[in-house]
């Protein structure tokens, strides 16, 4: 179990937000975190090539610092872009399918301020584990109730874990200044987190999961209607996440042990490999 040291006050928070469409749930995310987050914070959306009325809202919303592309760049570019202009001590990485909770800054901050963090992950009702939560929801009215039986079920409790799914993370500044952004080559999605996490393990930081942080999470909605879309990306990011890290090209997609492999032979990684411009 890490050690909790008190929370000092943050000069600001980055939260980053990559969207394609779904302007609704954009919008539900924002309230959200305008509701739910009393830190000193900005919000960058970062607009990848939106054909409903995402544009129209976030003109509407000045006070969001937005980025427009006219075609859509992928998770990695975005959320690049999104670092490139963010001010804040601390990125938090932010699905625009998701809403937030009561104290989930506070929490997420807590858990950063151990030294050897360096990302920090929550619980949800749609992820794979150890982020997974047990409690069932029935409607968005039992967002507050959950998230008050996590924070007092697990109050400051921390998963120590390699990979933090991209859905919600907190990542410290410093670790950006050592290992960069996102890997671009992973295209529209699938792996970049993953790839992200890996290098800050490999760069010496712990990954954690905060469990008493719910964030409530619709899931997979850029690839709703998209299934055979969503499934072959999954496939050709997973061949070039295996050729990028020397993974036999053979071993099958859900190989529980990649992460472990990876990390017991790149122990000694040189620095210039980890990092990645943004």
């Amino acid at each position: 179990m890490l050690e909790y040291i008190p929370c000092p006050d943050v000069t600001e928070i980055s939260i980053i937000i990559p969207v394609h469409n779904l302007a609704a749930y954009t919008k539900m995310c924002i309230e959200s975190i305008g509701q739910h987050t009393p830190e000193k914070h900005e919000i960058i959306v970062v607009n990848n090539g939106s054909e409903d009325d995402t544009c129209l809202y976030l003109e509407r919303n000045p006070h969001i610092h937005s980025i427009h592309n006219q075609e859509n760049l992928g998770f990695a570019k975005a959320i690049n872009q999104g670092l490139r202009i963010a001010r804040g001590d601390f990125i938090i990485v932010l699905n625009n399918d998701c809403i937030v909770s009561s104290e989930w800054t506070r929490s997420l901050l807590l858990a950063a301020q151990n030294v050897d963090v360096g990302i920090v992950g929550v619980m949800s009702n749609f992820v794979s584990r150890p982020q997974l939560i047990n409690e069932k929801l029935h409607s968005l009215a039992d967002i507050p109730q959950i998230a008050q039986i996590m924070k007092k079920k697990y109050a400051h409790s921390l998963i120590n874990t390699i990979r933090v799914v991209g859905l919600c993370m907190l990542i410290k500044r410093e670790l950006i200044a050592k290992i960069g952004g996102f890997d671009p080559r992973f295209g529209l999605g699938n792996f970049e987190d993953d790839d992200f996490c890996l290098r800050s393990v490999l760069a010496g930081y712990k990954n954690v999961i905060a469990q008493d942080v719910f964030i409530y999470h619709f899931g997979s909605m850029t690839f709703r209607h998209k299934k055979n879309l969503r499934n072959q990306l999954m496939k050709e990011n997973w061949q070039k996440f295996k050729e990028k890290w020397e993974l036999p090209m053979e071993l099958s997609l859900g190989t529980e042990d990649y992460l472990v492999r990876i990390i017991t032979s790149h122990l000694n990684e040189l620095a210039e490999k980890l990092y990645i411009p943004y």
